[in-house]
Formats: structure tokens, C-alpha cells, sequence
């Protein structure tokens, strides 16, 4: 910018701007570049983090509201049959209900953990089946009468046979003398008692020419099982029976913090939350043992509901760190900019 000065003789003469003057405003040109730049930058992050927000809450929220819930019943038959529930990854939250019907003397304890529990297998006291003759149908059952027994997975039933022949006590041929049958269900159960149609899980026939046999029903899954026996007719049957029975060993398990210590009748429902609500990251499933700790009551039955949320593990996983990473960013910024700012004096 030039200068007019005016000599002794009344003429303007136009001076040349100081250098410095023009440096001064290459200077403050720059300072607003700066300021606009990072000001430009700054609105750009609020618009992204903005828009992340209105994103992440209702994916969160709308996730958990509006989470899928399903149900199913099952059946605790006896005092000596536990339930043993594996709760998948996906699933954030389960209710178990003990439903009204026959339920007055049930009491069950509940427990909870991350690992599943450890079997460990005991022999039962062998058991003594007096002679049966055929032709007839009779219960075989270890525990004597009707009764069925509780077993999982990988115990075992055997049956050590003497046969022989009623018409002159020889020897059994070598045809089918009789058939040993599995039943995982009272209804088939009695069905076959009955002379009924029914279905069973196993059969072992016995067609030996030893005097001796061992028939093994081993078990695949854990649940009631009744046994019963089809003798033919002319022979003469009988048994011992031996049990190798698998238990759970619940050592280390915990009672949930957000139940009661027993459920009954009076308070009937337990909540199980297996992961936070806002933020489930699971990568293996969580077990879930019930018993009964009542001497006797009739057939009880739990209603099982399970609350599994519409957004992945994977994908609440990574939307958190982006919208973390989102945050960080943000307020590194702005704390640069408020550093800008005092430095020059800026004020805004």
C-alpha cells in the first residue's frame, strides 16, 4: 500500500508500502486460513459424530427393545432329574418360570456359570431280578416297579442274563429267547406294558446258546429312562443289573444375583442376565443347572424364556470401537483448536 506525502512545493509523491506491512497481512491472511481450516474441519467432525449418534442409539436401543424372545417347557419328572440348560451366545438374557400346576411342593435351587460342569460316574449297587417266565410282558426297571431312572450321557445300563428252558431247565437254544426294550418316555412305556404300540429308543434281543448273557444299553442323552422285557413263551429269565450313572459336578457354580436363593411356588420366576444389556461380547455359551432339593412331589414343569438380541456380537462390537474411535478424534481436535485459538488470540 503507497503512502502521499507532500513537499515544501504543494506535490504528492506516492511512497512504496513497508515491507513489514505486507508480511503483517500475509500473516493475518494466514491466521484466518488457519482458523477457517480448522474451524471447517471441526463442523465436518460434528457433523460425523452427530450423525454416528443418531445412528448408534437407536441401533443400540432399538436392538435390545426390540430383541426376539422365545420359549419352550420342560419337564422335571422326578427329585433325581436335574436340568442342565446351555444358554448360546447370542442369547443376553433367560427366565426360567416354575409353572403353578402340581408345583406346591417343588423347590428347586438354580445356578449358573461360564464353563459346563464336569461328569463324574459312580457304579450304582447292583440290583437282583427274580425269575420271570413267558410268554408276558414285565417292567425291568433298575429301580424296581415303574420306577425310571435319571441318566446322561455316557452311563450305562447292564443286564447280566440267565436263561434257561422252563420245559425241562436245559440250556436255552440257540433261538430268541426274549427282548430287552429302552424307553425314554412313560407314554411308550406303558404302551408296550399294555401291549399297545409304542416306540422304543434301544432293544437288545437275547439269542444265545450260553447260559450267561450281558446286554449294555448305553446312553446317548440325558432323560428318564424305563426298561421293560418280552420273555417267549417256554423260558424262564432272570437277571442282575448294574449301573454306571454320570452326575454333574456343579463345584464352583454360583447362585444368580438377581434371584433368590430357592425357586418355588411363592416365588416362581428367576431372571438370568448373561451378558450387559447395552453391550453383550460373548464368545462361548453359559450353562445353567437347576435341582430339586425336595423329598418328593408330582411331575413340575419350567417355562424357559430366552431374549436374544437382533444385533450381532461382532457387529456391537465394532460399531462401540468405531464410534469410540469417532470421540477420540473429536475432542483430540478440539483441543487443538482451543490450543490455536489461545495462542492467537482467537476468540469465537
Amino acid at each position: 500500500m503507497a503512502t502521499a506525502i507532500k513537499s515544501s512545493n504543494e506535490k504528492e509523491y506516492l511512497l512504496p508500502a513497508a515491507e513489514g506491512g505486507i508480511q503483517g497481512e500475509k500473516k493475518d491472511t494466514k491466521k484466518k486460513w488457519n482458523k477457517k481450516w480448522i474451524l471447517s474441519v471441526l463442523c465436518l467432525f460434528t457433523v460425523i459424530m452427530l450423525v454416528c449418534i443418531a445412528c448408534f442409539v437407536p441401533l443400540f436401543t432399538l436392538s435390545y427393545s426390540t430383541s426376539k424372545t422365545s420359549d419352550e417347557t420342560l419337564t422335571i419328572q422326578d427329585t433325581s432329574s436335574p436340568l442342565l440348560i446351555t444358554v448360546n451366545s447370542s442369547i443376553y438374557e433367560v427366565s426360567v418360570t416354575l409353572l403353578s400346576q402340581n408345583a406346591d411342593d417343588a423347590i428347586f435351587e438354580v445356578f449358573s456359570s461360564d464353563t459346563k460342569p464336569i461328569k463324574v460316574g459312580d457304579y450304582l449297587p447292583l440290583s437282583h431280578i427274580s425269575k420271570l417266565e413267558g410268554l408276558a410282558r414285565y417292567n425291568y426297571n433298575y429301580l424296581g416297579g415303574d420306577l425310571p431312572i435319571y441318566l446322561i450321557e455316557p452311563s450305562s445300563i447292564t443286564y447280566s442274563f440267565e436263561v434257561i428252558e422252563k420245559n425241562n431247565m436245559c440250556v436255552a437254544t440257540d433261538e430268541e429267547v426274549a427282548i430287552l426294550y429302552l424307553f425314554d418316555n412313560n407314554v411308550d412305556y406303558n404302551q408296550f406294558r399294555n401291549y399297545g404300540p409304542y416306540h422304543a429308543v434301544k432293544s437288545y434281543p437275547i439269542d444265545t446258546t450260553n447260559n450267561y448273557l450281558v446286554a449294555v444299553f448305553n446312553i446317548t442323552k440325558a432323560d428318564l429312562y424305563y426298561v421293560g422285557i418280552e420273555i417267549k413263551d417256554g423260558y424262564i429269565v432272570e437277571s442282575y443289573v448294574s449301573v454306571l450313572q454320570y452326575t454333574y459336578n456343579i463345584s464352583g457354580y454360583n447362585n444368580p444375583s438377581d434371584c433368590n436363593e430357592y425357586l418355588n411356588i411363592n416365588d416362581p420366576t428367576c431372571v438370568i442376565e448373561t451378558c450387559n444389556k447395552f453391550y453383550c461380547k460373548k464368545s462361548r455359551n453359559k450353562f445353567i443347572y437347576i435341582r430339586s432339593i425336595s423329598e418328593s412331589y408330582s411331575t413340575v414343569q419350567l417355562q424357559v424364556l430366552y431374549s436374544t438380541t437382533n444385533v450381532s456380537s461382532f457387529t456391537q462390537f465394532w460399531a462401540s470401537i468405531a464410534f469410540i474411535i469417532l470421540l477420540i478424534l473429536f475432542t483430540i481436535l478440539f483441543v487443538i483448536y482451543l490450543i490455536f485459538s489461545f495462542r492467537r488470540k482467537i476468540c469465537f
